[in-house]
């Protein structure tokens, strides 16, 4: 349900994401499995997409943050800057695919564009989100955000 190639696996939480080698919108972005487990029922797959919606609240913060800090240096040194394109959870759609007669476990958690995305205004007006070095990029950088956020946390600077 992947595209083909070889893919790329980030691990953010308790989850590794594998994305596809490349995105071209009959295939899936990726799927999404638990660390060292596999889901037994579509209701146990499904119960966990709540989870990584929750673990993805923050995509694109890091992203966000980094646009404002360089924002900041380049209106200090009075030249122009080039932003990060911009990605959000609900850019994604997250898919329990049934599983075969023959085979009903274990299940996967399918993750693609949301149709918005998907579509071909969508494709022309944010073609970034075709790409997928976007979704590896911002993955990783969720990691750093969640990094930092927890070390500005530990030293009381947010709540």
């Amino acid at each position: 349900m992947i595209g083909g190639g070889t893919p790329t696996f980030v691990e953010v939480g308790d989850y590794r994401f594998a994305i596809s080698a490349q995105y071209g919108g009959a295939e899936a972005v990726g799927e999404v499995s638990k660390k060292g487990e596999v889901f037994r029922t579509k209701e146990e797959a499904e119960e966990s997409v709540a989870g990584i919606r929750e673990l993805l609240a923050d995509l694109g913060r890091w992203e966000q943050m980094i646009n404002a800090l360089r924002n900041i240096r380049d209106g200090v040194e009075t030249r122009g800057y080039t932003e990060l394109e911009p990605v959000r959870l609900e850019d994604l759609e997250f898919i329990v695919p049934s599983g075969l007669p023959t085979r009903p476990a274990p299940f996967r958690i399918v993750f693609d564009l949301a149709r918005d995305a998907r579509s071909r205004s969508g494709q022309l007006e944010r073609p970034w989100l075709w790409n997928v070095k976007t979704w590896i990029a911002a993955l990783e950088n969720l990691k750093r955000w969640k990094s930092l956020r927890e070390s500005i946390q530990a030293i009381g600077l947010l709540p």
